[in-house]
């Protein structure tokens, strides 16, 4: 692989000719459609009909085995506590004395962590009698003809109904989050014995679930989603409407420029708003909220040309290099050594693309590619 002078000098003015840009942001908030009618956000909901889909739903019933409520019945020994305490000697660990490495780290006495270790014992006693009640109840629902309501009456346990319908990835209000109750939900059946689910294991509360009823997924009619379609379709309406005046800008000042008009000349024929940058190299960076996409898409171009259109969140940004001034070759010799090696390494990753590309080519492959998510 050989890199000649002339790509040498190329890269070197590249990474150290100073670049002074011109910019015109196109603001986002300047452009909007007219109004649109009720015709017109029909016409947007037909066109769109799946983005109003409701997801299916669901209606339940549950018992509630709350953790705390066990948390006096369980006995906690000396004997676990000290296991628990051997099995997670680790988190009581002292760190030795950092200038002396050699030192002998030391750990806090059971003595010293006891209380707040028998707290999270007795909870998690508790927690396994809770799953104990509740895997009983759940036992004695498999008996046949057996009533969800009785059953709970039976065991002591209130039947909970007033929870609205809910989908696969709602959060119900009330439900202990750490608990896969709508996940639970969704595997069960309105079948004589999988209507009802195995305990659903929570951090301080344990379900047991009863499915009433599923509501398939559907598409409400336009007037039950009349203000959200008139909603969507403004905004599309209007993010058309800027697409299209920035088109129309970027046309207006790509033609100016080919005709010989500076873009500096050109912005001031508009009503944007021209900023002179800072000019920067590869040693003296940008700054610039949009600092790394304007080298990116400038450090190559000749003074007068032309960037692509840069997309922030307060609209488009347009770049022109205003001035390129040619660094001189003293610094050369200091860098030719890294320059040289970065366009050796890059000409063998091409020869690498290149050579697996005819491969592919030659062996009649074929190449699948995962769609990107929309």
């Amino acid at each position: 692989i050989l890199v000649t002078e002339e790509e040498v000098l190329e890269t070197y003015h590249l990474l150290n000719d100073l670049i002074t840009l011109d910019t015109a942001l196109i603001p986002l908030k300047d452009t909007s459609a007219p109004r649109v009618s009720e015709a017109e956000a029909q016409a947007f909901y037909k066109a769109n009909s799946a983005t109003f889909e409701l997801p299916a739903k669901a209606s339940v019933h549950y018992v509630e085995f709350d953790v705390a409520d066990y948390t006096a019945v369980v006995n906690v020994t000396d004997e676990m506590l000290t296991q628990v305490y051997s099995n997670n000697l680790e988190r009581y660990r002292v760190e030795a004395d950092p200038e002396n490495p050699s030192a002998t780290p030391s750990y806090l006495p059971l003595a010293e962590v006891r209380g707040a270790l028998e707290a999270i014992v007795r909870t998690e006693l508790a927690r396994q009698e809770a799953f104990s009640a509740a895997d009983n109840f759940v036992a004695a629902l498999s008996d046949e003809g057996a009533d969800f309501a009785i059953k709970a009456n039976a065991a002591g346990q209130e039947v909970i109904q007033n929870i609205p319908p809910f989908s696969a990835n709602e959060t119900m209000e009330g439900i202990d989050p750490t608990a896969p109750f709508a996940k639970a939900t969704f595997n069960l059946d309105l079948t004589p014995n999988q209507y009802y689910s195995d305990p659903v294991v929570g951090r301080d509360h344990i379900y047991v679930i009863a499915l009433q009823k599923k509501l398939p997924a559907f598409i409400p009619a336009f007037e039950a989603v009349k203000q959200l379609a008139m909603e969507q379709a403004q905004q599309q309406a209007d993010a058309n409407a800027y697409r299209e005046h920035v088109t129309s800008l970027y046309t207006q000042v790509q033609q100016a420029i080919a005709d010989g008009t500076s873009f500096a000349a050109a912005i001031n024929a508009t009503s944007l708003s021209l900023e002179t940058l800072a000019p920067f190299n590869s040693e003296q960076p940008l700054e610039h909220p949009q600092a790394t996409t304007l080298m990116e898409r400038t450090y190559q171009l000749k003074a007068a040309q032309l960037a692509a259109p840069i997309q922030t969140k307060s609209g488009v940004l347009l770049a022109a290099v205003k001035l390129r001034d040619e660094a001189d070759t003293t610094k050369l010799s200091a860098q030719r050594p890294r320059i040289e090696a970065s366009l050796i390494q890059q000409k063998k990753a091409n020869r690498v693309s290149a050579w697996q590309a005819s491969i592919v080519a030659e062996a009649a492959i074929e190449i699948f590619e995962d769609e990107p998510e929309s």
